[in-house]
Protein backbone atom coordinates (compact mmCIF):
# COMPACT_ATOMS: atom_id res chain seq x y z
CA UNK A 1 0.00 0.00 0.00
CA UNK A 2 1.27 3.69 -0.63
CA UNK A 3 2.07 5.51 2.07
CA UNK A 4 3.73 8.63 0.86
CA UNK A 5 4.20 10.65 -2.48
CA UNK A 6 7.12 12.67 -1.34
CA UNK A 7 10.11 11.98 -3.86
CA UNK A 8 13.10 13.76 -4.89
CA UNK A 9 15.41 13.21 -8.52
CA UNK A 10 18.11 14.92 -9.85
CA UNK A 11 19.85 14.19 -13.49
CA UNK A 12 22.55 15.87 -15.06
CA UNK A 13 23.38 16.22 -18.73
CA UNK A 14 26.11 17.44 -20.42
CA UNK A 15 26.49 18.27 -23.89
CA UNK A 16 29.69 20.06 -24.96
CA UNK A 17 30.51 22.76 -23.20
CA UNK A 18 27.32 23.32 -21.41
CA UNK A 19 25.71 21.60 -18.28
CA UNK A 20 22.14 20.68 -17.70
CA UNK A 21 20.62 20.07 -14.19
CA UNK A 22 17.54 19.26 -13.28
CA UNK A 23 15.85 18.80 -10.22
CA UNK A 24 12.73 17.43 -9.34
CA UNK A 25 10.43 17.49 -6.09
CA UNK A 26 7.28 16.13 -5.47
CA UNK A 27 5.66 16.87 -2.04
CA UNK A 28 2.19 15.50 -0.51
CA UNK A 29 -0.82 17.81 -2.06
CA UNK A 30 -3.21 18.20 -4.11
CA UNK A 31 -2.51 21.34 -5.88
CA UNK A 32 0.70 21.68 -8.49
CA UNK A 33 3.13 24.42 -8.54
CA UNK A 34 5.64 24.47 -11.16
CA UNK A 35 9.00 26.91 -10.34
CA UNK A 36 11.79 27.38 -13.12
CA UNK A 37 15.22 28.77 -12.35
CA UNK A 38 16.90 29.62 -15.83
CA UNK A 39 19.99 31.58 -16.86
CA UNK A 40 18.39 34.92 -18.25
CA UNK A 41 19.73 33.88 -22.10
CA UNK A 42 16.82 31.01 -21.08
CA UNK A 43 14.29 33.18 -19.94
CA UNK A 44 12.52 33.55 -23.02
CA UNK A 45 12.19 29.54 -23.72
CA UNK A 46 10.32 29.39 -20.49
Amino acid sequence: MLKSMTGFGRAEKNAGDKTFLVDIKSLNGKQFELQLRLPAMLKPFE
